[in-house]
């Protein structure tokens, strides 16, 4: 007897995957895109604070 009706097949979830493989760049692409992001914008929030320290502290 074969696989019931409803159930995928092990090919079909081996193009799932196949198809899952050619989005990954893409989406890993994203990711760094996000992480790069976030951390340039984090820097530029730290310096920020260090100057407004600076100012508050000494006048600057």
């Amino acid at each position: 007897m074969g696989p019931s009706v409803g159930a995928p097949s092990r090919i079909h979830r081996s193009l799932e995957k196949g198809a899952d493989r050619t989005v990954n760049p893409e989406r890993r692409r994203k990711r760094a895109l996000m992480v790069f992001q976030i951390f340039i914008y984090g820097y530029l929030l730290l310096m920020f604070g260090i100057q407004l320290s600076m100012w508050a502290t000494r006048n600057w």
